[in-house]
């Protein structure tokens, strides 16, 4: 329980931050980041990230898959909305080793 709760809270704020950040995301600027045939790394990580959070397969990474959650009319409801409460050990692990690692 102990290492859970010191997980979370490495990535709470994260979380928190990047809530913050999507909201003020308009559909047009999304829909500039969805036409990107071949977006800059840190986007694409980004999004990778945010695609393992609300439990969606981005098909580990491919940005075809990726560009396909992005067009749900859900998508920014569900980052804002996202409960941190919900994360799986799994997810936790995946976010440590693949994103909160990589600078």
């Amino acid at each position: 329980r102990k290492d859970v709760m010191a997980d979370l809270a490495q990535v709470e704020p994260a979380v928190i931050d990047a809530q913050a950040a999507v909201s003020n995301i308009k559909k047009k600027q999304l829909a500039e980041v969805r036409t990107m045939a071949n977006p800059p790394a840190p986007v694409k990580l980004a999004l990778e990230s945010v695609c393992l959070l609300l439990g969606e397969d981005d098909r580990g990474g491919d940005w075809k898959a990726i560009r396909g959650i992005l067009v749900k009319d859900s998508f920014i409801t569900s980052i804002v909305k996202f409960d941190t409460s919900q994360l799986t050990d799994d997810v936790r692990e995946k976010m440590k080793s693949r994103y909160l690692s990589n600078p």
